[in-house]
Protein backbone atom coordinates (compact mmCIF):
# COMPACT_ATOMS: atom_id res chain seq x y z
CA UNK A 1 0.00 0.00 0.00
CA UNK A 2 1.62 3.37 -0.84
CA UNK A 3 2.68 5.69 2.09
CA UNK A 4 1.36 9.44 2.19
CA UNK A 5 4.55 11.79 3.25
CA UNK A 6 2.99 14.23 5.97
CA UNK A 7 3.98 17.86 4.31
CA UNK A 8 3.32 21.74 5.51
CA UNK A 9 2.64 23.21 1.88
CA UNK A 10 2.19 26.91 1.12
CA UNK A 11 -0.80 26.76 0.01
CA UNK A 12 -2.71 30.33 -0.39
CA UNK A 13 -2.89 31.77 -3.54
CA UNK A 14 -2.41 28.30 -5.19
CA UNK A 15 -4.80 27.50 -7.82
CA UNK A 16 -6.96 24.15 -6.85
CA UNK A 17 -10.10 22.44 -9.40
CA UNK A 18 -12.75 20.75 -7.50
CA UNK A 19 -14.54 18.50 -9.93
CA UNK A 20 -18.77 18.40 -8.56
CA UNK A 21 -21.05 20.38 -6.79
CA UNK A 22 -22.56 18.08 -4.06
CA UNK A 23 -21.84 18.15 -0.23
CA UNK A 24 -18.65 16.37 -0.62
CA UNK A 25 -17.33 19.12 -2.95
CA UNK A 26 -18.42 21.79 -0.21
CA UNK A 27 -16.40 19.86 1.97
CA UNK A 28 -13.27 19.78 0.52
CA UNK A 29 -13.88 23.65 -1.17
CA UNK A 30 -14.16 24.78 2.80
CA UNK A 31 -11.19 22.81 3.92
CA UNK A 32 -8.65 24.18 0.85
CA UNK A 33 -10.30 27.74 1.48
CA UNK A 34 -9.52 27.83 4.78
CA UNK A 35 -5.60 27.67 3.68
CA UNK A 36 -5.88 30.66 1.01
CA UNK A 37 -6.66 28.58 -2.17
CA UNK A 38 -7.93 30.21 -5.02
CA UNK A 39 -10.66 27.65 -6.31
CA UNK A 40 -12.45 26.93 -9.32
CA UNK A 41 -15.55 24.38 -9.11
CA UNK A 42 -16.57 22.31 -12.03
CA UNK A 43 -20.32 21.54 -12.10
CA UNK A 44 -23.51 21.12 -13.42
CA UNK A 45 -25.30 21.97 -10.18
CA UNK A 46 -24.58 23.33 -7.03
CA UNK A 47 -25.38 22.59 -3.16
CA UNK A 48 -26.69 25.65 -1.45
CA UNK A 49 -23.26 26.10 -0.03
CA UNK A 50 -21.62 26.03 -2.68
CA UNK A 51 -23.58 28.53 -4.51
CA UNK A 52 -23.10 30.85 -1.86
CA UNK A 53 -19.47 30.79 -1.85
CA UNK A 54 -20.19 31.49 -5.33
CA UNK A 55 -22.16 34.46 -5.04
CA UNK A 56 -19.73 36.39 -2.09
CA UNK A 57 -17.00 35.69 -4.74
CA UNK A 58 -15.12 33.37 -2.39
CA UNK A 59 -14.85 30.41 -5.20
CA UNK A 60 -15.35 30.44 -9.35
CA UNK A 61 -18.19 28.24 -10.81
CA UNK A 62 -17.96 26.75 -14.34
CA UNK A 63 -21.30 25.41 -14.96
CA UNK A 64 -21.06 22.38 -17.17
CA UNK A 65 -19.26 18.77 -17.34
CA UNK A 66 -15.54 18.27 -16.65
CA UNK A 67 -13.21 18.82 -19.63
CA UNK A 68 -9.55 18.76 -19.91
CA UNK A 69 -9.44 22.41 -20.41
CA UNK A 70 -10.20 22.94 -17.12
CA UNK A 71 -6.44 21.60 -15.93
CA UNK A 72 -5.19 24.32 -17.70
CA UNK A 73 -3.19 26.49 -15.09
CA UNK A 74 -4.61 24.68 -11.64
CA UNK A 75 -1.72 22.99 -9.27
CA UNK A 76 -4.09 20.88 -7.35
CA UNK A 77 -7.22 18.96 -8.56
CA UNK A 78 -9.86 17.39 -6.09
CA UNK A 79 -12.55 14.82 -7.95
CA UNK A 80 -15.59 15.15 -5.74
CA UNK A 81 -18.16 13.69 -8.34
CA UNK A 82 -20.81 11.11 -7.01
CA UNK A 83 -19.41 9.18 -10.14
CA UNK A 84 -16.38 6.90 -9.39
CA UNK A 85 -16.29 6.62 -13.29
CA UNK A 86 -16.20 10.32 -13.71
CA UNK A 87 -13.70 11.06 -10.42
CA UNK A 88 -11.21 8.43 -12.14
CA UNK A 89 -10.99 10.19 -15.47
CA UNK A 90 -10.48 13.45 -13.76
CA UNK A 91 -7.76 11.85 -11.86
CA UNK A 92 -6.32 10.39 -14.78
CA UNK A 93 -5.90 12.96 -16.76
CA UNK A 94 -4.49 15.29 -13.68
CA UNK A 95 -1.78 12.35 -12.64
CA UNK A 96 -0.39 12.69 -16.47
CA UNK A 97 -0.44 16.03 -15.84
CA UNK A 98 1.80 15.81 -12.67
CA UNK A 99 -1.14 17.67 -10.64
CA UNK A 100 -1.82 16.99 -7.05
CA UNK A 101 -4.86 15.04 -7.14
CA UNK A 102 -7.05 13.75 -4.42
CA UNK A 103 -10.39 11.64 -5.70
CA UNK A 104 -12.70 10.79 -2.81
CA UNK A 105 -12.84 7.59 -1.84
CA UNK A 106 -10.45 6.57 -3.94
CA UNK A 107 -6.63 6.10 -2.69
CA UNK A 108 -5.43 4.26 -5.36
CA UNK A 109 -6.09 7.37 -7.97
CA UNK A 110 -4.97 9.69 -5.24
CA UNK A 111 -1.96 10.76 -4.96
CA UNK A 112 -2.55 13.26 -1.57
CA UNK A 113 -5.11 12.76 0.90
CA UNK A 114 -6.98 14.66 3.43
CA UNK A 115 -5.40 14.39 6.93
CA UNK A 116 -7.90 15.41 9.95
CA UNK A 117 -7.04 19.21 10.85
CA UNK A 118 -6.89 21.04 13.97
CA UNK A 119 -5.85 24.64 14.08
CA UNK A 120 -5.91 27.28 16.75
CA UNK A 121 -4.44 30.28 16.16
CA UNK A 122 -0.73 29.08 14.68
CA UNK A 123 -1.25 25.48 15.86
CA UNK A 124 -2.07 23.57 13.01
CA UNK A 125 -2.06 19.61 13.57
CA UNK A 126 -2.44 17.14 11.08
CA UNK A 127 -4.01 13.62 11.66
CA UNK A 128 -3.76 10.72 9.69
CA UNK A 129 -4.31 7.07 9.47
CA UNK A 130 -2.73 6.75 6.19
CA UNK A 131 -6.81 5.72 4.90
CA UNK A 132 -6.98 2.99 6.67
CA UNK A 133 -9.77 4.42 8.90
CA UNK A 134 -10.65 8.13 8.16
CA UNK A 135 -13.08 8.15 11.08
CA UNK A 136 -10.81 6.73 14.07
CA UNK A 137 -8.42 9.92 12.37
CA UNK A 138 -11.54 12.11 13.27
CA UNK A 139 -12.05 11.12 16.76
CA UNK A 140 -8.33 11.92 17.72
CA UNK A 141 -8.55 14.88 16.53
CA UNK A 142 -11.90 15.72 18.48
CA UNK A 143 -10.00 14.07 21.46
CA UNK A 144 -6.52 16.18 20.76
CA UNK A 145 -8.80 19.51 20.67
CA UNK A 146 -10.08 18.83 24.26
CA UNK A 147 -6.21 19.12 25.38
CA UNK A 148 -5.24 22.31 23.07
CA UNK A 149 -7.72 24.54 23.00
CA UNK A 150 -7.95 28.62 21.94
CA UNK A 151 -5.49 28.68 24.72
CA UNK A 152 -2.58 27.40 22.08
CA UNK A 153 -3.54 29.83 19.55
CA UNK A 154 -2.56 32.93 21.88
CA UNK A 155 0.01 31.29 23.73
CA UNK A 156 1.59 31.01 20.19
CA UNK A 157 1.61 34.54 19.40
CA UNK A 158 3.25 35.01 22.42
CA UNK A 159 6.14 32.90 21.79
CA UNK A 160 6.78 34.26 18.69
CA UNK A 161 6.99 37.68 19.82
CA UNK A 162 9.11 36.61 22.78
CA UNK A 163 11.45 34.61 20.59
CA UNK A 164 11.81 37.35 18.13
CA UNK A 165 13.02 39.45 21.26
CA UNK A 166 15.42 36.98 22.42
CA UNK A 167 16.92 36.16 18.82
CA UNK A 168 17.82 40.55 19.43
CA UNK A 169 18.90 40.24 22.63
CA UNK A 170 21.46 37.07 22.69
CA UNK A 171 23.54 37.07 19.60
CA UNK A 172 25.46 33.65 21.06
CA UNK A 173 23.41 30.72 19.41
CA UNK A 174 24.05 28.22 22.05
CA UNK A 175 23.10 30.89 24.73
CA UNK A 176 19.82 32.00 22.78
CA UNK A 177 19.11 27.59 21.67
CA UNK A 178 19.33 27.64 25.43
CA UNK A 179 16.92 30.48 26.50
CA UNK A 180 14.17 29.60 23.89
CA UNK A 181 14.04 26.23 24.97
CA UNK A 182 13.87 27.13 28.69
CA UNK A 183 10.77 30.06 27.67
CA UNK A 184 9.26 26.61 27.17
CA UNK A 185 9.31 25.79 30.85
CA UNK A 186 6.78 28.47 31.39
CA UNK A 187 3.36 27.29 31.83
CA UNK A 188 0.71 27.80 29.20
CA UNK A 189 -1.43 30.44 31.16
CA UNK A 190 1.49 32.18 32.35
CA UNK A 191 2.67 32.84 29.41
CA UNK A 192 -0.88 33.70 27.90
CA UNK A 193 -0.81 36.50 31.06
CA UNK A 194 2.69 37.80 30.75
CA UNK A 195 3.08 41.95 29.91
CA UNK A 196 5.98 42.67 27.98
CA UNK A 197 7.56 43.82 31.64
CA UNK A 198 7.02 40.44 33.07
CA UNK A 199 9.11 38.92 30.23
CA UNK A 200 11.68 41.64 30.23
CA UNK A 201 12.12 40.73 33.75
CA UNK A 202 12.35 36.78 33.00
CA UNK A 203 14.96 37.13 30.60
CA UNK A 204 16.75 39.57 32.77
CA UNK A 205 17.01 36.97 35.13
CA UNK A 206 17.65 34.04 33.15
CA UNK A 207 20.69 35.74 31.13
Amino acid sequence: MAEFLPVMLKATGLPCLVVGGGKVALRKTLAVLGFGMRVTVVAEELVPGLSKLVERCKVRWRRGKFSLVDLIGVKMVIAATDDPQVNRRVARWARRLNLYINAVDDMEWSNFIFPAVYRSGALTVAISTQGYYPAAARKIKREFAKNYGAAYGRYLEKLRGFREQIKKAEPDFARRRALLTRLLDVGVETMIRWSEADFGVWLEHER
